[in-house]
């Protein structure tokens, strides 16, 4: 009776850790996939800004903090959720102070407009350059967010968490019959 008790206690043991194994799989995949969902989210709201500044006219204040605010906050948050020398961060607070440039350009055009000839070109320039460099930062910012957002789980963990969890099962059924 006692090498029954120690069979079971052995099986029960077994699938323990198998479940223990599958878990442990399952939490990092969640966090693999939460991760992923705020990296992809700051991508998201970098977009939006630069469609808000292909219309930037058109847009109320309001409307223009609803797309700019999140962008702040996405661009902060971006140094948490990127190594250090990735790059992104950088690229991001570019774009954070171009966006400010041609914001204010935007803002005070009218003032501009009573600037001598040459000032008032180099102003509108200075605005049309930053707007450009936070256009092209897409495509940098795409390039550099490719590795961070290549999620998936292999096939060959799951086959494993199958197997793992289906022995203990199989062993078990084999002796009870």
């Amino acid at each position: 009776m006692t090498s029954l008790a120690v069979v079971i206690s052995s099986c029960v043991a077994v699938y323990a850790v198998a479940l223990t194994t599958v878990q442990v799989i399952i939490a990092r995949s969640n966090l693999r996939l939460n991760l992923y969902d705020r990296r992809f989210d700051i991508y998201l709201r970098t977009l939006d800004l630069i469609h808000a500044t292909e219309g930037w006219d058109d847009l109320t204040e309001e409307q223009r903090r609803a797309v700019f605010i999140p962008f702040i906050k996405a661009s902060r948050e971006s140094r948490f959720l990127f190594d250090s020398d990735s790059g992104i961060f950088e690229l991001l607070s570019r774009a954070y102070a171009d966006v400010f440039i041609f914001k204010g350009y935007q803002e005070n055009r009218e003032v501009y407009r009573n600037y001598p000839p040459p000032e008032f070109i180099k102003e509108f320039n200075r605005a049309n350059d930053a707007k450009l460099r936070v256009m092209e930062s897409v495509a940098t910012l795409e390039t550099l967010l490719q590795p961070y957002l290549q999620f998936g789980i292999s096939i060959g963990s799951i086959r494993l968490a199958k197997n793992i969890v289906a022995a203990p099962m199989k062993s078990t059924r084999n002796q009870s019959t």
